[in-house]
Formats: C-alpha cells, structure tokens, sequence
C-alpha cells in the first residue's frame, strides 16, 4: 500500500503522536468497551448454562436437543472471539502489529456468525415441517447432523476470503515517520483506476450482506407460515366453540403446565376424524394448551428475527459502506467514531441474546436451572 493512502483514515494536526492518539481514542471508545465487556461476560455464562443443562442435566430425546446446544457453542465462540478481540482492538485501535491474529481472528469472526446464522435457519426449517408438514417427511437425526456440516463446510468457504482482505494496514506519518498499525479489511487504497484486487474484495463484501439477507427471507418466510398455521388453528377452536355452546368447557388459557414441552404437532392430527364430543373435549384441551404456546412461539420467533436484522444490518451497511466509500473512517476520538464502532460491533448482542430466546423463555430450562443452583448451595 502506497504511503500516500496509509495515512487516509487519520487527520493529522500539530504535534501528532501515535500513542497520544491511541490513548484519546481508547478513552472515547470506553463505553463502547464496557459494553463489549458485558457482552462477552452475559455470552459466555449464558451459553454454558444452556450447555450444561441441555447436554448434562436435561433427559430430554437427542432429537429434540440437538441443535440448541451447537448453537450455544456457536454463540459462545463468537462472543470470546468477537467481543474479546473488539476489547482488544478499541484499546490499540493503531497499535495492532499482528497481522496473523488480524486475519485469524477476522476468518473466525465470519465462520462463527455466518454458521449461527445459518443454524437459525435450519431450525426454522425443521420447525416449519414439524407444524405445517407433519404428515410428510421429517428430518431424520441422520439428516440433522448432515445440515450442521453442510453448514460448518459453507461458512468456511464464506470466511476463507477473509484471510487475503483483512490484515494490518501500516500507517504511517508524513512528518516524522512514525509507524501506526490497523487492523482492517485492507480494501483500500482508493485509487482513481478500479484495480481487479479492489473489486474482488467488494464482490465478497456484498457476498456476505447478500448471504445474510437470503438467510433473513428464509426466516421471515418459515414464521410467517408457523405463524399463520397456528392463527387458523385458533379459528377453528372459536368456530368449534360456537357450535357446540354448552358442550365445549371454557377452560382457561395455558391450564397446561406441559403446554411449552410440546412442539405443537398436534395441529393437524384432527384433520379427517368424525368430530365427537369426547374429539372436542380433547380438542379444546389441546387448544388451550396452544393458546399460551402460540403466544410464546410468536414472540420467539418475532425476537429473532428482528434481533438477527438488526443487529446484523449495522455491521453489513458499514462493510459495504466502507467497500465503495472513500475516507469512509476516520480514526478520530469523536462521537461519530464512538457510535460506528458501537454500531459495527452490536452484532454480538444477537450471540448474547440466543441463550436467553431459547433456554430462558422454556419453563423446563429454568427449572433445571433452579435444581443447579439450589442444590449447589445446600
């Protein structure tokens, strides 16, 4: 890289030190710190907790446990890696000599997100047949396993660019000579003249936002149709009701205390049976048992979704922002560059978060939980 452009992200003025610099802009960068702090410690013990109970404590079919806690395992990589080496980073955000620990941590970082991306994805298919599909194929343990390396194999091929685009670019200072070190996704230069390296590196760029965005569809679509098999099912107990008046109790909502143990298979089993009053009994015993549930799966599926987007969305806008915009960054102890680093690095929450979706919200999780920790202290 030319010295004319090393030094294009940083704004000298009159006694400029690269240490001085540092230190300004470690200190604005403390909040964004703190909270990389947070999101590291709330990663890691949540997603063990998930670990343990759901691999060690819970009796639970392996079917029916096996991809929670992989993507725990996921989520807690990605929050060492991503929120450990941000720490990292906002403390020598110009002294990061490394450019082998640039390029690993950059190639883990991606293989991490994108295969927890793509796990969510995989247990909205397998939702989307179990509810809406009963009657048809399923997928086997056998094929469960396939889909995790299918998408352990994909998400190495997704992070392997990473390894020629991210490294520590050398800044240097025009007056003195002093050496600054960044470690970036090393697609500038800007030059007048579109080079073949420069464009190849914005193609992977826009790889990954498009990669993410088709992920997003995915999930939108699967939940969309959950959503809508449950709400017909709703209608069809009122309707059921209606028609029977005294004959159907009005029992009350989520008198199940099972009812989350449930994967609402149940939907469709009537379909085709003579409808009987002991039939409706048990059909507005079921349905209240999926009243609750439909309102915990809603909100499930609602939180990550938007939780995946938006927390994803920032990150990919500031990749291609910084692809095809020239001085996009500049390295400077401001509150602009305090909230894109916030920004870029708020993608971590959705690793954070995952735990708490799919461990906390389950009643038979936080019972385990609590059997953990009162028998620990007796």
């Amino acid at each position: 890289m030319a010295d004319a452009n090393d030094t294009e992200l940083i704004s000298f003025n009159n006694g400029f030190s690269w240490n001085v610099l540092n230190s300004d802009v470690n200190r604005s960068l403390l909040p964004v710190t703190v909270i990389l702090g947070l999101y590291l410690l709330a990663g890691v013990i949540g997603n063990f907790l998930v670990i343990f109970i759901y691999v060690f404590r819970w009796e639970a079919p392996k079917t029916d446990r096996f991809f929670v806690p992989i993507l725990a395992v996921l989520d807690m990589c990605a929050c060492v890696i991503s929120a450990g080496v941000g720490i990292y980073a906002n403390m020598n955000i110009v002294r990061f000599r490394s450019d082998v620990l640039c390029k690993i941590v950059a190639f883990l970082g991606i293989f991490f997100v994108k295969m927890s991306g793509d796990l969510l994805a995989i247990i909205a298919v397998d939702r989307y047949l179990k509810l809406n599909k009963p009657f048809e194929p399923q997928m086997s343990f056998r094929w469960k396993k396939i889909s995790v390396l299918i998408a352990s194999v994909t998400g190495l091929l997704m992070a392997m660019p990473a390894l020629f685009t991210y490294g520590v670019i050398p800044l240097k200072h025009p007056g003195t000579g002093d050496m600054g070190w960044l470690c970036a996704n090393s697609n500038t230069p800007h030059q007048k003249h579109i080079t073949l390296e420069w464009s190849l590196k914005v193609c992977y760029q826009f790889a990954m936002l498009f990669d993410v965005l088709a992920r997003f569809v995915g999930l939108v679509v699967c939940y969309f149709h959950i959503g809508k098999k449950i709400y017909k099912h709703s209608e069809k107990r009122c309707q059921l009701r209606l028609q029977q008046g005294q004959n159907v109790p009005n029992r009350p909502i989520c008198v199940n205390k099972r009812a989350e143990e449930t994967e609402l298979d149940v939907l469709s089993s009537n379909t085709g049976r003579e409808t009987t009053p002991s039939t409706i009994v048990r059909m507005s015993r079921q349905s209240s048992r999926f009243d609750c549930q439909r309102v915990r799966l809603t909100m499930i599926f609602m939180l990550i979704t938007v939780i995946y987007i938006v927390t994803m969305g920032p990150k990919l806008v500031i990749m291609i922002a910084d692809s095809v915009l020239e001085r996009f960054w500049t390295i400077e102890p401001t509150p602009k560059f305090g909230i894109l680093r916030f920004l870029y690095t708020c993608f971590i929450f959705n690793n954070v978060v995952n735990p708490f979706i799919y461990g906390f919200l389950d009643r038979r999780f936080r019972s385990e939980l609590y059997k953990l920790f009162t028998r620990s202290h007796n």
